[in-house]
């Protein structure tokens, strides 16, 4: 066969094709030219479509078929490849292109068009080597293949793959004498690929516009609102937020600046001039994303942390923030310094095709693929761990409901688009594409909705300042009130002014039609009460007389005030608790401040059995105390399931109407919800209640103590350090002052005082605090760590405004309620329960004492086809806002949250202890009595040492070494009674002992574990309701009460029990609380009469300053010290037989803040008990 060398169609003026050859553009080329000359083309082509090849720095060189690199270009300058369409080069495409760093679309495309290339000549040489008369021949031009055409018309084929991504045509000229145009026309394919582009670039640009400015404004409201930005899940979503903020930012300035240039065509492009700035963007670009796929990762963990570890120590925030920004930072800086130092690598803005991509590829695909394990996870938990109830969704709609509220948190877009992409350009690739777009650049904003704007704690949170805005808004409508005293009679007129109107209105009397012509005030058959204001401090105070009870508020949305602005503003005097007048007044000049004048009642208030307020025997204030107390009364309150009350609702009341779950939430966290209070005005049970109460409420922050101002001593110092001996007692005083610099004289404030070494934080104690309520608190200080230097810190935890506010908010009702679900074949209704019969919205009550065998109360259902014995489960109904308070009250109820070093005076006082001196020696604690761990009148009773260990200054504990604890447990039965704190308890002795589960319930249900070579068994049984559960419906415990429990222990063999009431019963007045320890004291003194091996313990309560939601008054640690108080009442007959775990001292030097504590209390209580009871 003869060789035939490259000549044109016109020049050979052949009548047939050779054999073995190809045409390309009217040129014919042996097979194996033409399989070289091919791919140089593709190459070619590929380079100038996919890498904006536009300056020619890749050619095809006509003579040696071999692509030319010119020295502008990032592989080697002057270099020459050459290849082929054979098979063999095709699938090795994949190691050139990595060798040589060529961009993954360009290898493609490659790929596709030597394939085409191949195709195309193996259909020239199926086809007869005569060429007809008037056609054209089949031809290759580089990109796409015409087959043989007629002569003098225009031939058309579909956009090849390789070159655009829609279904549209190339066109070529075939001319009369049987040549092909040298040029084919492919400008409605780049139209298409242009549109296409310019389209997903709009698209991308506005989504990301509406996601940055979504996610801005949710961050700015989770950082200004001290409420929200002091809990751990609001922080774990702005986490998130930021990242999705820095991918929409970051990707936003990659499509404006860099992506810009290319769809404009402004030569030369960024990636050809490759910038510094183009390349900070690339790597910021990297680092969001790997941010965005770490947080996503974050939420998911945390949410299946809650889940399956209830009562585990909480994840710092602080470690999630390092994960979630560090590690990224880490691989980004990694991947950057590679890329930067390889001149190949940091080509094109560092777009290059590399392995390296894989630095931040590989862990965000590992993230996805965890967060699709945890959903599955936390999915089979809603399925089958929790029981869906009759008026629940079913376990498959929660599921996919749940599912849904995950999808931002999963990144599903991404999992959606990793691999799928529709072939060639097409409509249904342009729908995919824009899809992605939209999916990925909205994903941003879809966070910032769901935990944000539709979180319906943020939204409580935005109401308050709504509520205050709405009210400046509306001042210019009000309402004036004038009263004037005749003789015994009170004539009250008020006015209206709207506008250019006024209407005037009488108080005094009823009209003849038995209406108020407008609704003003309804007359009640009480005497009217006269109104009048009084001006304290920089605010105004109302008045109400001749009302029955001496009721005395302010409203909760209109409440006193001075315009910071300094003008006056209207006082709204309530006359009831849905209706005020308001009364214009101006300032008085010289009259001095006066407090309200707290009248001694001589009459018991006294109401029949029937009604829920039977309360005719509570303390006054009088200087007459009487023993008298309100729990005492609660076994005997009426089952008000029977037909002895009005079976019935008023509609007009809003606390009757709500029926389902849904409207029970709605209405506790609204604005408009009212309370039936606990105690009325001027009545207390407890002294120290008198003692806060007689304090006016708060109307001016100013007032409250300021910590920058007051003044600390402490004697022998020189203001910056002081010295002592180990042992000895260093005592100073602390002078607090409020925002004025003034001086407070009555004291009552919670003062904590405790030391911590600087050189190894985990050596901690506290000191000894008294208050000589003038104002000024006596500090004392033990030095106990010889040779070190210790820092002293003073904090005013709470002011005596706030505890004020706290007893002042439950008196009057508000207090954590749960929803008990009513339920049969026919009918299901929810009510409120509560521990005390004071409830709103029902007059009937299903009292549950015998089912709880301690107080408890549910609202009997309206719905006749229900009755008590249909109550099935509870549900913990949302906190209630702060209801009748001041704005003043309101402002600190909002600020007082939150980690003590917030309230922590810094003094800069530094304490050095000499080696001179020891500590006084004590025996060891089961040579002792446990009446010592009683005594908490002298502090410190123990220290952290450097270990992290409970040295206890009160007698010696063991550690118990090896099998110590253990052997010290032989043959002991173990109770472990209370709360979640004391099921934490629980999974230590477990841990200790080295015990199996039996009964693997988790919380809040009961769980045994067992020990079968020392023959010890541990038991967990969670105290009676009051139970605060998770936001769930949770079917009825039916344990009993604590006394039923210990009742129902052992009367022979080795009995331990712990015992733990603490965080479910300070939401309520403490009058709860002390019926029950009193009940439990009263059932351990008869087991230890039953059985004299038995031991007992009882862990008191703790500090902790984490945020309840939005509403701090109703629970928490303010009347923690009181509760230890009355603890100790309640045993004092057993103080030498009851060990006293006290926790308030190990968790103040810890400064802890939530409400389970670090590891380390429960551990070393569990200790400091096993040394009492075990000889070592």
């Amino acid at each position: 066969m003869a060789k035939v060398n490259n000549l044109s169609f016109q020049d050979a003026l052949f009548p047939t094709r050779p054999p073995n050859s190809c045409y390309i553009n009217n040129v014919i080329y042996p097979q194996e030219n033409y399989s070289r000359y091919t791919f140089a083309l593709c190459f070619y082509a590929m380079a100038f479509i996919h890498t904006e090849n536009h300056d020619g720095r890749i050619r095809a060189d006509k003579k040696t078929h071999e692509v030319v690199f010119k020295e502008t270009s990032s592989i080697q300058p002057g270099s020459r490849l050459s290849g082929d369409v054979s098979h063999e080069t095709i699938s090795s495409l994949n190691d050139m292109c990595r060798n040589l760093s060529i961009p993954g679309d360009l290898c493609s495309g490659l790929k596709t068009c030597l394939k085409m290339a191949s195709d195309c000549c193996q259909s020239q040489l199926a086809e007869s080597t005569n060429i007809a008369e008037g056609f054209c021949p089949s031809t290759w031009d580089g990109v796409a293949c015409f087959h043989t055409h007629s002569n003098n018309s225009e031939a058309s084929v579909p956009c090849p793959d390789s070159f655009i991504l829609r279904h549209g045509n190339v066109t070529k000229q075939c001319y009369q004498n049987g040549l092909w145009n040298e040029r084919t026309f492919y400008q409605n394919c780049v139209q298409i690929a242009y549109q296409h582009h310019e389209i997903l670039h709009t698209v991308g640009n506005v989504c990301k516009i509406i996601t940055i400015s979504a996610v801005i404004p949710a961050c700015l409201i989770m950082l200004y609102f001290r409420a929200l930005r002091q809990q751990q899940r609001i922080r774990i979503h702005l986490g998130l937020l930021l990242a999705s903020l820095m991918v929409a930012v970051s990707t936003g300035l990659w499509s404006f600046l860099v992506h810009r240039s290319i769809l404009w065509g402004e030569r030369p492009f960024v990636t050809e001039r490759n910038p510094v700035w183009c390349r900070l963007i690339h790597l910021s670009e990297k680092f969001s994303f790997m941010a965005l796929f770490m947080w996503m990762f974050i939420e998911f963990y945390h949410l299946h942390r809650l889940l399956m570890n209830s009562f585990s120590a909480p994840q710092s925030v602080r470690c999630y923030y390092i994960y979630g920004f560090g590690f990224p930072l880490v691989l980004t800086v990694i991947y950057g310094t590679i890329r930067a130092t390889d001149k190949k690598l940091s080509e094109r803005c560092m777009e290059n095709f590399s392995l390296l991509h894989w630095i931040y590829n590989g862990p965000n695909i590992v993230t996805l693929a965890l967060n699709v394990i945890l959903m599955i996870r936390i999915v089979n938990v809603l399925l089958r761990q929790l029981v869906p109830l009759p008026n629940e969704p079913s376990s498959f709609r929660r599921a996919v409901r749940a599912v849904m509220i995950l999808m931002p948190s999963l990144g599903v877009q991404y999992v959606l688009f990793m691999w799928t992409r529709p072939e060639g350009y097409s409509v249904l690739r342009t729908v995919h594409d824009v899809l992605k777009e939209i999916l990925c650049s909205l994903h941003g904003a879809l966070i910032a909705f769901v935990f944000c704007y539709l979180n319906r704690e943020v939204r409580s949170i935005l109401k308050i300042p709504c509520l205050y805005l709405r009210r400046r808004l509306t001042r210019r409508s009000f309402t004036t009130s004038s009263c004037t005293q005749r003789g015994p009679e009170t004539n009250c007129s008020l006015k209206e002014r709207r506008g250019g109107r006024e209407k005037s209105h009488r108080l005094d009397a009823e009209p003849a039609n038995g209406k108020l012509d407008e609704t003003w005030v309804p007359l009640n058959q009480a005497p009217s009460p006269k109104i009048s204001s009084k001006h304290g401090g920089n605010g105004y105070s109302c008045e109400l007389e001749g009302r029955p009870n001496g009721d005395n508020f302010l409203n909760d949305t209109e409440v006193t005030e001075v315009d910071p602005e300094g003008q006056d503003l209207p006082v709204y005097c309530c006359v009831d608790a849905d209706h005020c007048v308001t009364e214009p007044v101006t300032k008085p000049v010289t009259e001095p401040v006066t407090e309200p004048v707290i009248e001694p009642v001589t009459e018991p208030v006294t109401e029949p059995v029937t009604e829920p307020a039977v309360w005719g025997y509570l303390n006054k204030f009088t200087n007459n105390f009487t023993d008298q107390e309100k729990y005492k009364y609660f076994p005997v309150f009426p089952n008000r399931s029977k037909q002895v009350c009005k079976d019935s609702c008023d509609g007009s009341d809003i606390m009757c109407q709500p029926r389902r779950l849904p409207q029970w939430e709605k209405l506790m966290s609204s604005p408009k919800v009212h309370f039936k209070p606990f105690l009325s005005d001027g009545q207390y049970i407890f002294p120290w209640e008198r003692d806060y109460l007689k304090f006016p409420p708060l109307v001016d922050s100013k007032t409250l103590p300021e910590l920058a101002l007051s003044t600390f001593n402490m004697a022998g110092g020189n203001g910056k350090e002081v010295g002592c001996d180990v042992g000895q007692r260093l005592t100073g005083r602390l002078d607090v002052r409020d925002g004025y610099g003034r001086r407070r004289h009555d004291g009552m404030d919670e003062v904590r005082i405790w030391i911590v070494d600087t050189a190894n934080t985990s050596q901690r104690a506290v000191g000894q605090v008294e208050d000589f309520r003038n104002g000024s608190y006596g500090l004392e200080i033990t030095c106990l760590w010889p040779g070190t230097l210790a820092e002293l810190r003073v904090a005013v935890s709470y002011p005596r405004e706030f505890i004020r506010a706290v007893i002042d908010q439950v008196n009057r009702g508000v207090t954590r309620y749960t929803a008990g679900l009513f339920t049969s074949k026919r009918s299901q209704e929810v009510t409120v329960c509560h521990p005390s019969p004071i409830l709103s919205g029902r007059d009937c009550l299903c009292n549950f004492t015998s089912f709880n065998t301690r107080e408890y109360y549910c609202g009997k259902p309206l719905d006749r086809r229900l009755n008590c014995s249909h109550w099935m489960a509870t549900y913990l109904l949302p906190l209630p806002r702060p209801y009748k308070v001041t704005r003043a009250e309101r402002l600190l109820i909002i600020q007082i949250p939150g980690p003590v070093s917030k309230r922590t005076l810094k003094t800069k006082l530094l304490i050095r202890t000499f080696t001179r001196g020891h500590l006084p020696s004590v025996p060891k604690c089961s040579c002792t009595s446990a009446k010592i761990t009683w005594d908490m009148t002298k502090r410190p009773q123990g220290f952290w040492n450097s270990r992290g260990e409970w040295e206890s200054l009160q007698c010696q504990t063991s550690r118990f070494p090896g099998q110590g604890f253990p052997e010290c447990l032989r043959n002991a039965q173990i109770y472990i009674i209370g709360d979640s704190n004391a099921n934490r308890m629980f999974g230590q002795f477990i841990q200790e002992t080295n015990s199996i589960k039996t009964m693997d319930g988790s919380w809040p249900g009961q769980a045994e574990a067992a020990n079968r070579v020392w023959n010890i068994t541990v038991k967990f049984r969670p105290h009676e309701y009051p139970l605060f559960l998770k936001k769930n419906w949770t079917p009825l415990l039916r344990y009993g009460s604590v006394e039923h429990i210990i009742d129902g222990v052992p009367s022979r063999g080795r009995q331990l029990v712990v015992l733990h009431y603490y965080l479910h019963l300070t939401p309520f007045h403490l009058s709860v609380a002390r019926s029950r320890m009193e009940a439990a004291a009263r059932a351990i003194s008869r087991l230890l009469t039953r059985n004299p091996e038995a031991r007992v313990a009882l862990r008191g309560p703790h500090v902790t300053s984490r945020d309840w939601d939005i509403n701090h008054t109703v629970g928490g640690d303010a009347l923690g010290k009181h509760f230890a108080d009355i603890i100790s009442a309640a045993f004092a007959q057993l103080k030498d037989r009851v060990v006293f775990l006290d926790g308030w001292e190990m968790t103040t030097a810890l400064e802890n803040a939530e409400f389970h504590p670090d590891n380390r209390v429960p551990r070393e209580m569990i200790l400091m008990f096993m040394s009492f009871i075990c000889k070592q």
